[in-house]
């Protein structure tokens, strides 16, 4: 009997594949729970790989929570801002009964996250005013000392980010621990990072 061919729709979802690349990638980089051991250089990609990460899981989530009656409306929700999608989530798919509590610190990070990934990846170097010092040497030789924390900035690879940066793949985590993978969108467990939507 001769092999039949059919045609298939696989949905290859993707940020899967972000999770464990961030936990690859962090254990390279050997960075303790409080990072005072490891390579800094990795940290703007580590960053932006978690946002990646964040931005990938939330889609993925989206185009699977409509069904192919209902994949008009896709486009809409995946051109919405990052942020928007993140705030949106969870009234999505849970038909409104539950929201994102914005106050929590796992909210809190995330939006971190996507404020300083905006800035890394559209940042722009710029004129800073300062004192600085006209030096002469013994030799005569005249310079200019630009003042020790300009000079610092300029060797920041944490590009004015504070660490610990592990701490944008936590709340990753925790979002998919507390909701992603937490759900059916029926007899949701509250949680003080997603609660009920109080009706009026």
């Amino acid at each position: 009997m001769a092999d039949k061919q059919i045609k298939l729709k696989v949905f290859t979802s993707q940020n899967e594949l972000y999770m464990k690349m961030l936990l690859e990638l962090r254990t390279k980089i050997g960075w303790s729970k409080d990072e005072k051991y490891g390579e800094p250089i990795f940290s703007i990609p580590f960053i932006l790989t978690c946002a990646a990460a964040l931005e990938c899981a939330l889609n993925d989530y989206i185009i699977t929570h409509f069904s192919s009656e209902n994949d008009e409306l896709i486009p809409g929700y995946l051109s919405m801002s990052l942020r928007g999608k993140l705030t949106n989530i969870v009234p999505l798919l849970t038909d409104g009964q539950y929201k994102i509590n914005t106050e929590h610190k796992t909210y809190k990070t995330l939006v971190e996250l996507i404020r300083v990934r905006n800035r890394l990846v559209h940042n722009k170097s710029d004129y800073e005013e300062c004192e600085g010092t006209v030096v002469t040497a013994e030799n005569g030789d005249i310079h200019i000392k630009i003042p020790d924390e300009v000079n610092e900035k300029l060797d920041d690879y944490y590009l004015g980010v504070k660490p610990p940066i592990g701490r944008f793949q936590d709340a990753l985590e925790d979002l998919y621990e507390k909701f992603l993978y937490a759900r059916p969108k029926t007899n949701f467990p509250d949680n003080h990072f997603i609660v009920r939507v109080k009706h009026a």
